[in-house]
């Protein structure tokens, strides 16, 4: 039914409540933009602009002169009036420091939930479940709106998703050793309006039955961006710097030039010469620093009163919106870690100049035997020429093992950071390389792809490859690239069924004693690249599988997903 439009005291006074409101929203996200905090500065501004939207529908329920313009009206304002449930947990989230409105997770289930109960009150003229609509004229025309089950339902899950952003401002609050009385105050306000509902649904002839929350949200932005202001930023900025005080490691808070703003109570302990710093360049107050922008990383010494303390610098941009104000450094005391580094370096260091002396010995026992046994050829008969051969050939076989020896302590170390090259040019180089093992031998390269390798160490696992083909009779071999692994096949002999298990093992003599360390020697070599190695089932020669060779995009790929779970 239609009515005409009337004047109404009552109905001036309720247009006038929620034009304000609407306003008051609307004029507060002009300073709720200089809030530096991004995610709070979107969280609040969202609430602002949805409640503005919702009291603005109401005036246009208020004003609007039909039942159905009205019912158009009430509709529409349905759907900020849900949106701002969100915009409150991203504000509320954000605000104490939480990361629910960074976790896709959750956003992607609000944005669903979200669609969900617009698609059912815009439907609502379909199943009429959500709400029913009337007229009347009594004080003013306005509508008069019978709630259905699915109003109920979805009121019961707003307020309990709104409960828990309160639950997370009442923790933060009650936790921060801070003033925040006048604060507190104003974030009760935000839901007091709750009350009117109530009492609007149970004696709709004393309120006329609306949504006031609008008007809660309009009094909590006026008075914490216009009246406590001060407490409003400071609360979350305190509530960092508290945690930040509870780490263990040392942080450091430069501006953009690099001077010390503030530090927390590790620095104070750990590093007394900050405490009377403040406004110096920080390589001033501690010189052992890196510049700012480079320090991410790096392994620092500080000279005290004792011992000299090592640290590993972290460094955070500290960022306002798009702009970055400056940096923290994060110093996480490693001296103990780095003790022990030393002492594994020293000990691989000591073990290096003992397998160089051994070799270098063993060489010149070697070369003197050898040396005897050519003066001895022609000087004896055959028989004694006969075992001079034999000897004459393990001392040979035994030089080649202290050379392997030698080049596997020199090599074997793990590679950290491998340069990233091409799969192809890279083998066919330590192919060359391979000098004599690879002569007779043909070689096939497939696969495309850049990969991460120590060319010295991949020259040597080639090396022992053609070793390996040589000594199986081989005649050809293949490397290919597929992914994140390589193939190595020979054509010659293949390796028995029952010694695949125990072909890279020392000393084992698999599949003969020639041939057996130059397999372990394979693992070895590849284990220094951070691969690993077996033996393939293949009975038409020799084919090994090398897994876990990495490329730039396997760096990327898992950087990508770094970032997606943090």
């Amino acid at each position: 039914m239609d009515a005409g439009f009337q004047f109404h005291p009552l109905q001036v006074s309720y247009v006038a409540l929620f034009g304000a409101a609407a306003v008051a929203c609307l004029l507060s996200t002009v300073r709720a933009r200089r809030i530096s905090d991004r995610a709070i500065r979107r969280g609040l501004v969202g609430l602002l602009l949805a409640s503005a939207a919702w009291a603005g529908a109401h005036v246009g329920q208020l004003l609007l002169p039909t039942a159905t313009l009205k019912t158009a009206a009430y509709t529409f304002g349905l759907l900020p009036g849900f949106a701002t449930v969100f915009a409150w947990l991203y504000f509320c989230s954000a605000y104490t420091g939480r990361s629910y409105h960074q976790s896709p997770t959750y956003r992607r289930f609000a944005v669903l939930l979200y669609g969900g109960v617009v698609a059912v009150k815009l439907t609502n003229p379909l199943h009429g479940l959500y709400f029913a609509a009337s007229f009347t004229t009594t004080p003013f025309p306005y509508l008069v709106i019978d709630q259905g089950t699915l109003h109920w339902l979805i009121t019961g899950l707003a307020y309990v998703l709104s409960a828990a952003g309160f639950y997370m401002l009442l923790e933060l609050l009650t936790d921060i050793e801070y003033d925040t009385t006048g604060l507190g105050f104003l974030f009760l306000l935000t839901g007091a309006p709750v009350l009117l509902d109530v009492v609007a649904y149970a004696r709709p002839d004393v309120i006329v039955e609306m949504n006031y929350e609008p008007i809660g949200v309009a009094v909590f932005a006026v008075g914490v961006l216009y009246v406590t202001e001060e407490s409003f930023l400071a609360v979350p900025q305190l509530s960092r710097q508290k945690l930040v005080d509870g780490l263990s490691e040392a942080v450091l808070f430069l501006d953009g030039e690099g001077r010390l703003l503030d530090f927390n109570d590790s620095a104070r302990r750990q590093l007394p010469r900050v405490a009377s710093a403040l406004g110096e360049p920080a390589t001033a107050v501690l010189p052992e620093l890196p510049a700012p922008a480079a320090a991410d990383g790096e392994l620092v010494t500080v000279e005290g009163g004792g011992e000299p303390v090592h640290y590993l610098v972290r460094t955070t941009p500290l960022a306002a919106g798009d702009t970055t104000l400056g940096r923290a450094l994060v110093l996480a005391d490693v001296t103990e870690l780095e003790h022990r580094r030393q002492e594994l370096q020293r000990q691989h260091d000591q073990l290096d100049g003992f397998a160089a002396a051994v070799a270098h010995e063993l060489r010149n026992s070697l070369g003197i035997l050898v040396g005897r046994l050519e003066l001895l050829e022609g000087r004896v008969d055959d028989q004694g020429a006969e075992l001079v051969a034999e000897s004459h050939a393990t001392a040979r076989r035994m030089e080649q093992v202290v050379d392997d020896l030698a080049t596997l302590a020199r090599f074997s170390k793990t590679v950290t950071d491998p340069p990233v090259t091409g799969f192809d040019d890279a083998v066919r180089n330590a192919w060359t390389d391979a000098g004599r093992a690879a002569e007779g031998l043909s070689l096939t390269v497939e696969g495309k792809g850049r990969v991460r390798l120590d060319r010295q160490r991949l020259a040597e696992l080639v090396h022992n490859v053609c070793r390996i083909a040589r000594r199986t009779d081989a005649e050809s071999v293949r490397f290919a690239l597929a992914g994140e692994t390589v193939t190595v096949t020979t054509d010659g002999d293949s390796v028995a069924p029952g010694d695949r298990t125990a072909v890279f093992d020392y000393g084992s003599a698999v599949p003969d004693a020639r041939t057996g360390m130059l397999f372990a020697n394979v693992r070895a070599m590849a284990r220094a690249l951070g691969w690993s190695v077996a033996l393939d089932d293949y009975d038409e020669g020799v084919r090994l599988r090398v897994e876990g060779v990495r490329s730039p995009s396997t760096d990327a790929a898992e950087e990508a997903c770094e970032i997606h779970t943090k």
